[in-house]
């Protein structure tokens, strides 16, 4: 759910079907926080393949922290783009939470296009497949790529949360990958 300055921000919604939690995929919806500690949504009529739709609710407390000053740093030189791959270290990424890229100390941001296979110093790179946000976009949903055999987004990974912060740098909610890859720089 967005802070109170993140604005009017969209999000992806997924719907359940048995045992399966992201079975279904609907179209987004806009979700806006407001003073008071609650939220108003703009909801979209879900496509008719998904029998018997319904939204949610669920108890919540406001976020209070802005991830754009809450985050840990990743500052690792071997996860640039041009850095290729070495048999001798397995890197894979196995963490989750908000991180801010780095390289030697100054900000950077995942790549908005295809790395190639065996670059940012693993097997699978992954690289961001969107644009990233303005400031007043508040936190967005992006969709991971990850770069394999012969093409740029044969492994998808499940979609993070990105935010443009003051001072000219990204924060990103990363999730643990499904398979052997690490976030790129």
């Amino acid at each position: 759910h967005p802070l109170l300055g993140d604005g009017v921000v969209t999000r992806d919604i997924y719907g359940s079907h048995f045992e399966e939690c992201s079975y279904y995929r609907s179209d987004p919806i806009q979700v806006k926080a407001c003073p008071g500690n609650y939220y108003v949504y703009k909801f979209t009529r879900p496509p008719l393949s998904i029998p018997a739709p319904t939204y949610c609710a669920v108890r919540f407390t406001t976020p209070s922290v802005d991830p754009c000053y809450n985050y840990n740093s990743l500052d690792e030189p071997w996860r640039a783009t041009n850095n290729p791959y070495d048999s001798n270290y397995r890197r894979c990424d196995n963490f989750q939470g908000w991180y801010r890229l780095l390289y030697n100390g100054q900000s950077v941001q995942m790549p908005e296009s295809c790395v190639n296979q065996y670059m940012c110093g693993t097997y699978i790179p992954m690289w961001l497949n969107g644009s990233h946000p303005q400031l007043e976009d508040g936190v967005v949903t992006r969709q991971v790529c990850g770069s394999a055999w012969t093409g740029c987004c044969n492994f998808k990974s499940f979609p993070i949360q990105v935010k443009a912060c003051p001072g000219n740098y990204y924060v990103y909610e990363f999730v643990r990958p499904i398979f052997c890859g690490a976030y790129c720089a």
